[in-house]
């Protein structure tokens, strides 16, 4: 969303264009940041956000802190403070602190294996919540070329 560093104005602003959205539908919202950062895996989030998270991740064998930083902004906390599922999840801004928004901070610095524990994570959480949430469907066709198609039917 940006602006994190002064005010969470990006993460504000979108929380207020898309309010309603947001509650209308079940929302989670997973803020990733410097997620190729090291080979500490850091969550911060709503409470509920945060145990499922953490729960996750120990079932894919990844290895998570908790971080908190007073005075530490970051983009999941307006909408957390609205009551919606809301997390972040970091790399190791602990250990490469000295490095981040500095000269040093640049591609050379991103960790492969860091960067994929952290997209793993984000996308169990993600698919997960799809899962939990999808609407029932009472029956749909695919296509499976000009010729035929199969009807399917699932039960929620």
């Amino acid at each position: 969303t940006a602006a994190e560093e002064i005010g969470l104005d990006g993460a504000r602003d979108l929380l207020r264009r898309h309010d309603d959205w947001l509650r209308d539908k079940p929302t989670l919202l997973i803020n990733l940041d410097s997620v190729g950062a090291g080979g500490t895996i850091y969550l911060a989030g709503e409470p509920g956000t945060l145990a499922w998270a953490e729960h996750t991740a120990a079932n894919l064998g990844l290895a998570t802190s908790r971080l908190r930083i007073l005075g530490a902004a970051m983009d999941h906390q307006p909408f957390a403070s609205q009551g919606l599922c809301a997390l972040t999840i970091l790399g190791d801004v602990v250990g490469q602190s000295m490095a981040m928004h500095s000269r040093r901070d640049t591609l050379a610095i991103v960790d492969r294996t860091a960067l994929y524990r952290a997209a793993t994570l984000a996308a169990h959480l993600a698919w997960h919540w799809v899962e939990r949430y999808q609407p029932p469907r009472s029956g749909f066709t695919t296509p499976l070329n000009k010729h035929e198609s199969v009807t399917a039917s699932t039960s929620a």
